[in-house]
């Protein structure tokens, strides 16, 4: 009998932003070994903020390239290519677009903490196009230190949104800490989420702790966030 001949398996292509993030983990965690790598929420929020700033290089070196080639295309032939031409209206409308979408609007990129007096003009004096993600937290409370955390770091990503916090006792005195930690979200000055304990709709680790993504995704899916408000 002839042996059947097995054709090799195919390894499944991983998605290529999660390949991204492993690498840049993986980089992170190489370069920080000498160190000590951080671990637990500390090592997230790092290759968090790895990650980020690892792929606004890579748009940093693409752009460059980008315009690189355009800048040798028109002077080694006096104009630029037909296929050039089209890509670079395309680049420019691009832009314009997006020069178009951040026209008058604030850039914040960070969380800022109010008082009880800031909290109605915080929301009603905003522009009706931002969002504003309000915390209401306790400083001693560890789960509102880590959402804090995070806040900041997706303030930086999501720099047309207005991330704030307030301590739950100052926004109402009788508010109870059990239902910490809190985020009302708001967009064209209108509650759209209000997630009383949020951590029940996420999944949480062993150490009660949980994952940014998670967050993220979670305010997305409330339409607390989206995808217009990313500044790059």
């Amino acid at each position: 009998e002839e042996e059947e001949i097995k054709k090799p398996v195919e390894r499944q292509r991983m998605d290529p932003e999660i390949e991204r993030i492993l690498e840049d983990q993986q980089l992170r965690q190489s370069l920080s070994h000498q160190g000590g790598a951080a671990t637990g929420p500390k090592g997230v929020i790092a290759d968090y903020k790895f990650h980020q700033k690892q792929n606004a290089l890579r748009r940093e070196q693409h752009e460059r390239k980008v315009q690189t080639n355009i800048n040798k295309g028109a002077m080694s032939s006096g104009w630029i290519q037909q296929d050039d031409d089209e890509f670079m209206i395309q680049y420019r409308q691009k832009r314009l677009m997006e020069l178009k979408r951040i026209a008058g609007r604030t850039r914040f990129g960070q969380l800022m903490q109010i008082g009880v007096d800031q909290y109605v003009d915080a929301i009603d004096k905003e522009d009706s196009r931002t969002a504003v993600i309000m915390h209401l937290f306790q400083p001693h409370n560890e789960q509102c230190k880590l959402m804090n955390q995070y806040l900041m770091i997706l303030a930086e990503k999501y720099r047309l949104a207005k991330f704030l916090c307030i301590i739950s006792t100052e926004a109402d005195p009788n508010f109870d800490e059990i239902a910490l930690p809190t985020l009302l979200c708001y967009r064209n000055k209108e509650l759209v989420a209000n997630l009383v304990r949020v951590t029940d709709e996420l999944t949480l680790m062993d150490n009660g702790m949980f994952d940014i993504e998670d967050l993220e995704k979670l305010l997305l899916k409330k339409k607390a966030l989206i995808k217009e408000d990313i500044l790059d």
